[in-house]
């Protein structure tokens, strides 16, 4: 497996942890998206869209790497992060 195989794996599987230890987060996160983050402050909102932009950019690179199906929708895989 190569480096960027890799780093996909633990890119994955770092976020299933992260979600299957505290899936109350994701519950928040998927509410607040809904509602259009009202409850949250400027920085809040700015740290979510940097990290959108991270996360579309890396899958965008693993799809263009090959590492995705081809015709993955980049969009969707990365769900809420995605949308602005």
């Amino acid at each position: 497996m190569g480096s960027s195989e890799t780093r996909l794996l633990l890119f994955a599987e770092e976020t299933l942890a992260a979600w299957l230890a505290e899936p109350g987060l994701l519950i928040i996160l998927f509410a607040e998206f809904q509602q259009g983050f009202r409850n949250c402050g400027e920085e809040a909102v700015a740290g979510l869209v940097e990290q959108s932009q991270v996360l579309i950019a890396f899958l965008q690179a693993a799809l263009e790497a090959g590492l995705l199906r081809e015709g993955v929708d980049v969009d969707v895989v990365a769900g809420p992060y995605s949308s602005d």
